[in-house]
């Protein structure tokens, strides 16, 4: 079991790119989106 310190090497796909920017990666079947809040629309 892994512990809080320990270091290792996930393996990450990058799922969507804007602007040469990756916005929605998964990390070990999980989805991470990139959230803007200080953008004004």
């Amino acid at each position: 079991m892994a512990s809080k310190g320990d270091k290792y090497r996930p393996v990450v796909t990058i799922v969507k790119v804007k602007n040469e920017v990756p916005t929605v990666i998964q990390v070990s079947g999980k989805r991470y989106v990139l959230d803007h809040s200080d953008t004004k629309k």
